[in-house]
């Protein structure tokens, strides 16, 4: 099976290289011979085998002219537009309507010209027959480009979980479809009536059975695909999977996605609004101003992650000066105070003191 698989990859490969336009006429080709392959099986539905070959010599200028038009329709439809690897739902509507304009185009021919004959069953069934066996076509040669081009075999896939069994658990699923780095064995919903059941062939669990799963399936990531749910809920669910000692990557929230910050195809890593519990809350800018511009501002604590962070949103309000005070044992600094200078992009300074020590003694 391995080098059927490596020659077929090996074939896709080199057919993937070629111009457009050469890919196209292959497939136009591979068009009119199932087609040729509908109407001959139209005519062994409608015929006995004693007469099928009679009827075919009898019919073949109505047979020839009904290929040439179906063939030739489903370029103006739009057919061989589409990237079949990623081609969606559009593809029905695409071959819906190249059959339909050939047919229309075909009986347009016959009533101008009564000397073209088809039998009426013909004309019916040949062209349903085109139909679904283009649509089947173009779905196969899809999952062999994705299965035996796309799918990195040799790559590590990690298993993972989809916590969010909606509409962006499903866009999500389908996103990582086409990423081939991620196997996706689980769903997992907090609705009662959605266990139990399946979405897209992969089963729908509860948040207590996924301990059980994570150790059965050897689960690395959940994707917690839940944007419309609250700060609240959203903490509580991430402190339940804190246990698990799991990774987790979470959806933009709703407020992220109507701002145009995310997407729902976009993981990304649990931030700390995450873990807030409410809603994050904007600063009044005007607020801020008002109380900080051109004034001395004291900052304790200035030299963890907190105190750095806030330095720097009151550096933007362009303070007189900040006095910084560091209390810290592990790494003591002289208790002499130092000073630095910042210019603004206005030409205004902020002087920064910086004091080390115990704080009780600043």
């Amino acid at each position: 099976m391995k080098p059927l698989a490596l020659t077929v990859r090996s074939l896709l490969q080199a057919l993937s290289n070629q111009p457009r336009w050469i890919k196209n006429l292959i497939l136009s080709v591979t068009d009119c011979c199932l087609l040729a392959g509908c109407l001959l099986l139209a005519f062994a539905v409608r015929f006995s085998p004693d007469q099928l070959f009679g009827e075919l010599e009898a019919f073949s200028s109505g047979s020839s002219w009904w290929l040439g038009f179906q063939t030739i329709a489903l370029w103006p439809a739009g057919l061989y537009r589409p990237v079949l690897r990623h081609a969606g739902q559009e593809l029905l509507g695409q071959v819906v309507r190249g059959i339909l304009l050939g047919s229309v185009a075909f009986l347009l021919l016959l009533w101008f010209q009564p000397k073209i004959l088809l039998p009426r069953s013909i004309v019916v069934m040949a062209p349903i027959f085109g139909l679904l066996s283009l649509i089947s076509m173009r779905l196969i040669f899809r999952w062999i480009i994705r299965v035996h081009l796309l799918g990195a075999t040799s790559q590590v896939r990690s298993a993972v979980a989809i916590y969010g069994a909606g509409v962006a658990g499903l866009e999500l699923y389908e996103s990582l479809l086409h990423q081939r780095s991620y196997l996706i064995r689980a769903f997992v919903d907090d609705d009662p009536k959605l266990q139990g059941r399946q979405l897209r062939g992969i089963p729908i669990i509860s948040p207590s059975s996924l301990e059980g799963y994570r150790e059965s399936l050897d689960l690395q990531w959940v994707f917690l695909a839940m944007p419309r749910v609250s700060h609240e809920r959203r903490k509580e669910i991430l402190e339940q999977l804190r246990p698990l000692q799991i990774g987790v990557k979470v959806l933009p929230t709703m407020n992220q996605l109507l701002d145009g910050k995310g997407s729902y195809k976009a993981l990304q890593e649990v931030q700390a609004a995450d873990l807030l519990g409410r809603d994050e809350i904007a600063p009044d800018l005007s607020l801020l101003e008002k109380d900080i511009r051109g004034k001395t501002i004291l900052v304790t604590g200035a030299g963890g992650s907190i105190g750095s962070e806030l330095c720097r949103e009151i550096l933007r309000q362009h303070p007189k000066k900040i006095n910084l005070i560091r209390a810290t044992r592990a790494r003591p600094l002289s208790n002499r105070a130092r000073a630095k200078t910042a210019t603004h992009g206005n030409g205004t300074s902020s002087l920064f003191v910086f004091y080390s020590g115990k704080s009780s003694n600043c």
